[in-house]
């Protein structure tokens, strides 16, 4: 169930030019600053490559004197003799990490707008702010709604909390769990048997694999109303630590560059590593689109007076929007580009040696080309001038 409230704005010619200008400031603050984290995003470590550092070791087999302080990597269960649980209302289990999501069902305000260019370059902007139940782990404070009548959240009373075990043992080796970067977890299916029983005295039911408190039901929650379930890394997981050995502990690593690295991944050694490379694929990219979209927001930012100056007729406006658009998307295209290129050279020695190489190869090429040229040229002038 949703309703709607909408709002009209008026701004003048003389308001929307120095708002413009004002912005062109933060415009070139955000212009030079995603050069900054295009440049930063090539040279971020690669875990991947760190990982491929490390030394294969077995679990079961107590490590030589040698490997001391070694970085390594290791494959097994990761086990905990600990039992951990939710001391509010989940019955502790033998769990490597537990997550409790709390959840409450609340309003969430969303908005539209339409703005209208108006001759004599004012602006009206027509504002629709629509009001929506629904259940969300981080409701919304009622008082920074448009409209908070009729749209008050209370207070979420029980909020979510991760709970770890503090140590554990692969193979020979002790782990602290609560200092590890564990692999993902998996949603608990709990049952009435899991739960403490004064629970159940509490106003608090379990309903289709959630704990449920308030004056609704799954089917049909009230505002206010919270639903609770859990996800789980249950002891025995299998999968590959990368650390340093220490005695007969393993522990962080920290290498030359100050990179830490002390995580556990599923799989292998091998598909570990391979996730490694998926994650720092995916960021480089999404950091990428976010270094292009700064500088398109930056340009845009910069060159808005333009435009805005021509919406006193806004046909003029219209058009010298889309056209300066157009133009700063192919700039900002091509310098990040450039950034990107450049930084990958200054931040990769070896691709820095190969493409000074080859732009050196490409020179002399160039120049062989114009002797050649040269010397055929004055061949033809010499035999010119004996004819």
């Amino acid at each position: 169930m949703s309703d709607t409230f909408e709002t009209v704005t008026k701004q003048g010619y003389f308001q929307r030019i120095s708002k413009s200008i004002g912005g062109v400031f933060f415009g070139i603050i955000l212009f030079l600053a995603s050069f900054g984290v295009l440049f930063w995003n090539e040279g971020r470590a690669d875990y991947s490559k760190i990982a491929e550092t490390s030394v294969p070791v077995q679990a079961e087999s107590q490590p030589e004197a040698q490997m001391q302080g070694k970085f390594v990597s290791t494959t097994g269960k990761l086990t905990t003799d600990e039992t951990i649980g939710d001391q509010m209302f989940l019955i502790p289990g033998n769990y490597l990490s537990l997550h409790r999501n709390s959840e409450m069902y609340a309003w969430e305000e969303t908005s539209h707008s339409e703005t209208q260019k108006n001759v004599g370059g004012s602006e009206t902007t027509k504002t629709t702010y629509t009001y929506n139940k629904k259940w969300t782990s981080s409701p919304s404070s009622s008082s920074s709604f448009k409209k908070p009548q009729g749209h008050e959240n209370p207070p979420k009373t029980i909020n979510s909390e991760t709970f770890k075990a503090n140590n554990g043992k692969l193979g020979v080796f002790e782990v602290n769990v609560k200092s590890l970067d564990l692999p993902g977890t998996e949603n608990l299916t709990i049952t009435k048997e899991m739960i403490f029983p004064e629970v159940f005295n509490q106003g608090i039911n379990l309903v289709s694999g959630y704990l449920y408190k308030g004056s609704g039901s799954l089917e049909n929650p009230q505002i206010g109303d919270i639903r609770i379930s859990y996800n789980a890394l249950k002891s025995g997981v299998d999968g590959t630590i990368f650390a340093k050995i220490d005695g007969n502990k393993l522990v962080s690593f920290t290498n030359k560059d100050n990179k830490s690295m002390f995580r556990m991944l599923t799989g292998d050694r091998e598909s570990a590593i391979q996730q490694l490379k998926t994650e720092h694929k995916i960021w480089t990219w999404v950091l990428r689109g976010a270094g292009f979209i700064m500088m398109l927001a930056g340009l845009s930012m910069i060159f808005a007076p333009i435009s805005v100056v021509l919406d006193f007729i806004p046909i003029f406006g219209s058009i010298s929007r889309g056209l300066i658009g157009f133009v700063i998307f192919i700039v900002s295209f091509i310098l990040s580009g450039l950034t990107i290129l450049i930084s990958i050279l200054v931040h990769n020695i070896i691709y820095l040696i190969i493409f000074g190489g080859i732009l050196f190869i490409g020179i002399l090429i160039i120049l062989g080309i114009v002797g050649v040229l040269v010397l055929k040229n004055k061949d033809k002038l010499v035999a010119g001038k004996q004819s």
